[in-house]
C-alpha cells in the first residue's frame, strides 16, 4: 500500500511538472510570437523615409513597359537575418509602388463610365450595377465588405509571391492596382505608367490617337512627349455635360499621387500596409495608411 501511495504521488508530481513545463513553453512561444510581430510592425513603419526618398528621386522618371497590365513598379525586395531571443530570425521585406494616375478614377469605376472601360472584367464586377449603391468610397471598407462575400479578385495587391497548386501568384493582383481612391476631380492619366487600356479609353473620350507614340517611347524606356498631345481643353467637362457625365481626362508625364503596398514577414509574423502619398509643394505627404488584413 505504501508503494502504491508513493507511485501515485510520483505520477501526480510528474503530471504537475509536465503541465507547468507546457505552460512555460506556451508562454515562451507566445512571447516570441509577440516579439516577432512587434519586430515586423516596427520594420514596416521604419520604411517611411525610404518610400519618401523613392518618391523624391525616382517617381518622376518611371516609364513602364507598354505591355504592363498595371501601373506598378517594384521598389524594394530584400531579406536579412537578425538575432531574436538569441536565435536567427530572417526578415523578408517587399515594397511595390502603384501610380494612382495610371488607374481608373474611383468615380468612373462606380458609375461605369469614362475610363471604366479599361477595367479588367474581374475588377469591373466589383463595381457592377448591382453593387454600386453599396460600394463604399474606400478600399479598406470594400475589403471589410469582401470578407462576407465571394469575389474573383481580392482588394489588396499581392506583394509576396505565393503558389497555389504549383502556380505563381502574379504580383499586383488586386482592385487597388486598378482603381484610384484619391485625386478626385479631373481624370489625370500618366501616359508613362498607365496600361494600354487606360490610355486608349482616354483616347476615345478625347477623340485623338496617342497610344502609338506612347508605345514606341515606352518600348525603349523613354518618356512619351506629353506636350505633343496635351491640350488646354483636356480635363474640362464636355459642353452641356451634367454632374454625372464623364469628365474629359488630361494626360501627364509624371504622377503626383502614388500608393505603396508594403509587406514585412518574419517566421509567420506579417505586417502589411497600403500607404498613399501625394506631392504637396516641394515634398510628399501621407494621405492614408491602412493596415492590410486580407
Amino acid at each position: 500500500m505504501a508503494l502504491l501511495l508513493v507511485l501515485a504521488a510520483l505520477v501526480v508530481g510528474l503530471s504537475a511538472a509536465t503541465i507547468a513545463a507546457q505552460a512555460a513553453t506556451t508562454a515562451m512561444v507566445s512571447q516570441r510570437v509577440d516579439r516577432r510581430q512587434a519586430l515586423v510592425d516596427d520594420a514596416a513603419l521604419a520604411l517611411g523615409p525610404a518610400l519618401e526618398a523613392w518618391l523624391a528621386q525616382r517617381s518622376a522618371t518611371v516609364v513602364l513597359d507598354p505591355a504592363a497590365n498595371a501601373p506598378m513598379v517594384e521598389v524594394l525586395r530584400e531579406s536579412c537575418t537578425l538575432e531574436l531571443d538569441r536565435e536567427p530570425c530572417t526578415i523578408d521585406i517587399a515594397v511595390l509602388a502603384f501610380d494612382q494616375r495610371g488607374m481608373v478614377p474611383w468615380e468612373d469605376a462606380v458609375r461605369g463610365d469614362g475610363l471604366a472601360a479599361a477595367l479588367p472584367p474581374t475588377v469591373a464586377r466589383r463595381f457592377s450595377d448591382d453593387g454600386r449603391a453599396s460600394v463604399a468610397p474606400g478600399l479598406d471598407l470594400v475589403a471589410a465588405r469582401s470578407r462576407s462575400e465571394a469575389f474573383d479578385i481580392p482588394v489588396w495587391p499581392t506583394v509576396v509571391r505565393g503558389s497555389s497548386q504549383g502556380e505563381e501568384t502574379p504580383l499586383g493582383l488586386g482592385v487597388a492596382a486598378f482603381v484610384a481612391t484619391h485625386g478626385r476631380g479631373v481624370a489625370v492619366v500618366n501616359v508613362n505608367t498607365a496600361p494600354e487600356g487606360v490610355v486608349r479609353a482616354a483616347e476615345a473620350m478625347l477623340g485623338r490617337s496617342v497610344w502609338e507614340v506612347v508605345r514606341e517611347q515606352r518600348a525603349i524606356g523613354k518618356p512619351a512627349p506629353v506636350g505633343a498631345f496635351s491640350f488646354e481643353g483636356d480635363g474640362r467637362p464636355a459642353e452641356g455635360a451634367d454632374a454625372s457625365a464623364a469628365r474629359l481626362p488630361r494626360f501627364v508625364a509624371s504622377s503626383d499621387l502614388w500608393s505603396f503596398a508594403v509587406e514585412v514577414r518574419c517566421e509567420g509574423a506579417r505586417s502589411a500596409w497600403w500607404v498613399t502619398y501625394d506631392r504637396s509643394g516641394a515634398g510628399w505627404r501621407v494621405l492614408q495608411r491602412v493596415r492590410v488584413v486580407e
